[in-house]
């Protein structure tokens, strides 16, 4: 048995988890003239761990409600299915899959569901903070556009904006495709989202 092989998806899954918390950090990762350097650390350790707390209050939520935790992959690990099965693609560089266009790119968006002006994502789904973790409570849970991807999930907004990559963790759903229910419901959660009126 290669040790070498058999370890690399450990790895890789360690850079992973190495990323996603760095990602979070990187406001802190340069010192104002305000802060002092331990002042920023513990600042970014309370960030951090109320991160943390966030994801297991979550979880732990769904099993008290006899609920099946819903699980995100990190969006590496999914780019890493994507790349890893042929559903819907041809061959890129070295072999790899390509994704489908409309993975990426929505060609029919709702106006109603783009981000309010002069806003992000991260203004509304923030994992780090509790009304981020609520909003993202709201959006409505479907099959995910990769076939091989397992359980529901969330309805990607960035996706609904226009577009956003293809090995994202949430599902990416065409307006064209969606059935009478599932817009109603996202037109509930972007009315109380984004505080607009349903369309």
């Amino acid at each position: 048995m290669n040790t070498h092989q058999s370890s690399t998806p450990t790895r890789r899954r360690t850079n992973c988890l190495w990323q996603n918390m760095s990602t979070s950090l990187t406001p802190y990762s340069k010192t104002s003239a305000r802060n002092s350097p331990i002042t920023t650390i513990r600042k970014a350790k309370h960030k951090l761990q109320n991160k943390m707390k966030g994801d297991i209050d979550r979880i732990m939520g769904d099993i008290d409600l006899e609920m099946t935790p819903v699980l995100p992959l990190p969006s590496k690990l999914v780019q890493e299915l994507v790349e890893a099965t042929g559903d819907g693609g041809g061959k890129g560089r070295g072999g790899q899959t390509q994704a489908p266009e409309w993975w990426s790119k929505n060609s029919s968006v709702n106006p109603h569901w783009k981000l309010p002006e002069r806003k992000a994502i991260a203004d509304f789904f923030d994992r780090g903070n509790q009304t981020g973790l609520a909003n993202r409570a709201l959006m409505p849970r479907v099959k995910h556009h990769h076939p091989r991807v397992p359980g529901l999930r969330g309805v990607c907004m960035k996706y609904q904006d226009g577009s956003c990559v293809p090995h994202c963790g949430l599902a990416h759903v065409p307006l064209k495709e969606m059935n009478k229910e599932l817009r109603t419901d996202l037109d509930k959660a972007v009315a109380k989202i984004y505080q607009r009126k349903t369309s």
